[in-house]
């Protein structure tokens, strides 16, 4: 180990396992330029820690590598990837991205914003939290933060009978169709209504195939409604000339033709 004073500062210069290790103290007092040139030579014969020998990069240039692993892991599902380009478009809005990956700490995670509802929220933080594990994992830093996400609430507002009567007076077609379904069957509007296909729909039995849906559980049979049914009959007669050559319908009337 060896300390040489350059400024009024102190720095140490040491080898370990082959690798020299130097650096500045930031301390111009020599006792406590040695204290800190033996915590870095624990740190370093501990696990040959990068950081002493490298800086860690701002958050916002760490990004490239965490987003080209992320594109390029096989064993993660596109849905995955797109859940962390979307956590880094929210933090990317944010001054930690600002910081150094080292210096960011559970105080700064607890002190981000970001627009919209708890689910939100957790997207950015989950985002965070994977690219410091990264981090540590790929050397970069020592330990990652534990980051605490908000607490999510389930959906506790239903489109009931009341509800419904209220709606209706206000909704022109084909609003008032795509409601009644979704009240009637419990489907998602837009990506279970909107998308929905004449060959799905089980007339004799009343029921219609969820064929594509948020999840693959989501997959299911409905049950078809009397007044469903009759609306969807309508639809049905009117002819073929709003329906495409495959089956589905134009953007600007994607439910079942309406």
């Amino acid at each position: 180990m060896a300390l040489h004073k350059r400024g009024g500062i102190y720095h140490y210069h040491f080898w370990v396992d082959g690798t020299r290790y130097r650096g500045s103290t930031k301390k111009a007092n020599v006792a406590a330029a040695r204290r800190v040139e033996s915590l870095l030579l624990a740190q370093a014969e501990e696990k040959g820690d990068v950081v002493l020998r490298k800086r860690s990069p701002l958050l916002r240039d760490f990004k490239t590598r965490f987003l080209e692993w992320v594109e390029g892991n096989t064993t993660l599902k596109q849905k995955t990837k797109d859940y962390y380009e979307n956590g880094w478009r929210l933090l990317e809005e944010t001054d930690v991205v600002a910081m150094r990956v080292n210096a960011i700490t559970k105080d700064d995670a607890d002190r981000l914003t970001f627009p919209g509802g708890p689910s939100n929220h957790n997207n950015a933080l989950r985002t965070l939290r994977r690219m410091l594990g990264k981090a540590e994992e790929w050397n970069i830093i020592k330990a990652s933060p534990k980051i605490k996400l908000m607490q999510e609430h389930a959906r506790e507002r239903v489109i009931d009978a009341e509800i419904e009567a209220k709606l209706l007076p206000f909704c022109k077609q084909p609003l008032r169709d795509v409601l009644m379904i979704m009240r009637d069957s419990g489907m998602r509007n837009q990506k279970e209504v909107f998308r929905m296909r004449w060959e799905h729909l089980d007339w004799r039995n009343k029921r219609y195939f969820v064929y594509e849906s948020k999840s693959p559980k989501g997959r299911r049979f409905v049950p078809v409604s009397p007044r469903v049914r009759q609306a969807l009959a309508k639809h049905f007669w009117r002819g073929t000339r709003s329906r495409r050559r495959d089956g589905s319908f134009p953007q600007n009337a994607p439910a079942m033709g309406i």
